[in-house]
């Protein structure tokens, strides 16, 4: 399953521009590979041990990780104002 705060392909990208293999990057940054593997195909969000870590292979991680908490603060925005137009429809519709 996807993870909905997509910022792995944006971390492949970044990772291959620096010449690391995915396997590389987890080596140097001294992660498992899963762990990474996880986040860059977008099953599991950017943690904050492994954004601290990204420096070591060149990395900005704390811009990842603040990218993916905003991108995750626009989603619950967008529900919450789903939410009041159900909610305000609802009402109007009980009032009559």
């Amino acid at each position: 399953m996807s993870h909905p705060n997509r910022i792995g392909a944006k971390l492949r990208t970044l990772i291959r521009a620096r010449g690391f293999t995915i396997y590389q990057a987890c080596k140097a940054m001294g992660i498992r590979n899963a762990e990474l593997y996880k986040t860059v195909n977008d099953a599991n969000p950017l943690t904050p041990a492994t954004a601290a870590r990204l420096h070591r292979i060149g990395i900005d991680g704390r811009a990842l990780y603040l990218e993916q908490a905003s991108l995750k603060l626009e989603r619950y925005e967008k529900a919450e104002a789903v939410l009041l137009d159900v909610t305000e429809r609802l009402c109007r519709t009980a009032a009559k």
